[in-house]
């Protein structure tokens, strides 16, 4: 029987609710984007007349920043799909998301134009956010529990969860 309150009840099911629903909606848009990529990447290689499987910078440049916006989708996807399960969000799916939402933005920058001062701050951002994830990947492996053969439980996403008696035999 739950001893929740009815509200608090309540409040876990619209949660739920709404989480569902935007597991939904951004399954249509990683679809949606990348049907686009793959159409930019066919049309910028295959539709040339002059340079047959050659393509510019611009190009380049563009299809990479929509596989990594794919790849933030995905990350999303997966933050989402694990707070769903286990009403949890694990701070280095955030972190990763960042990093990579950070990749995608230098991407588009134009280094020849953009002051000194904000590239410093996009090099000291992509520093502070890989020196979290590094120090949060490493206390997961500190802190993950041993099998009998001594290798340690690689399950994804894994909560930080401190060692008790019964999980060190």
């Amino acid at each position: 029987m739950d001893n929740k309150h009815w509200v608090v009840r309540i409040q876990e099911r619209f949660e739920k609710i709404i989480v569902s629903v935007l597991i939904l909606m951004l399954i249509i848009v990683i679809s949606f984007t990348t049907y686009d990529m793959g159409h930019r990447l066919f049309t910028a290689i295959f539709q040339r007349t002059d340079m047959l499987f050659q393509l510019e910078k611009d190009d380049i440049y563009k299809i990479f920043s929509a596989f990594l916006l794919v790849l933030i989708g995905i990350e999303l996807l997966q933050a989402m799909s694990v707070y769903l399960k286990e009403n949890a969000i694990h701070v280095e799916t955030v972190l990763l998301v960042a990093i990579i939402a950070v990749a995608r933005h230098l991407i588009d920058v134009n280094y020849e134009e953009t002051d000194a001062l904000k590239l410093i701050g996009f090099a000291s951002l992509i520093l502070s956010l890989t020196v979290g994830y590094f120090f949060i990947k490493k206390a997961i492996h500190k802190i993950k529990p041993e099998d009998d053969s001594g290798n340690i439980d690689n399950k994804e996403g894994s909560e930080l969860k401190p060692k008790t008696e019964t999980n060190q035999k």
